[in-house]
């Protein structure tokens, strides 16, 4: 996400319905969060995440066989004393 860094992840996801939820973590950029979601009417995972001042959101394609997915995470620091908002790829696989 910056720079062109990688990071280890842990994604947990439950779902019911069309109800996404579960937890989030970023080694050195995110410690475990709740995640909030929905799939939308593609079949896409919407998601939120929000720890303390900052909020991590994107929608995500989700591989035919739900076992990766991929899409634009941006982080929105616009409420914290200092950091930088930021995006980039989150790329999930299983």
């Amino acid at each position: 996400m910056t720079g062109g860094e990688t990071f280890a992840a842990n994604f947990t996801f439950s779902q019911s319905g069309l109800v996404v939820g579960g937890t989030a973590a970023i080694n050195q950029l995110l410690p475990t969060s709740p995640i909030e979601g929905a799939v939308d009417q593609a079949g896409r995972i919407v998601m939120l995440i929000e720890n303390d001042c900052e909020a991590w959101f994107g929608t995500f394609e989700v591989s035919p066989g739900n076992d990766a997915m991929e899409g634009l995470l941006q982080v929105d620091r616009s409420l914290c004393a200092v950091g930088v908002s930021d995006a980039g790829t989150l790329s999930l696989s299983r």
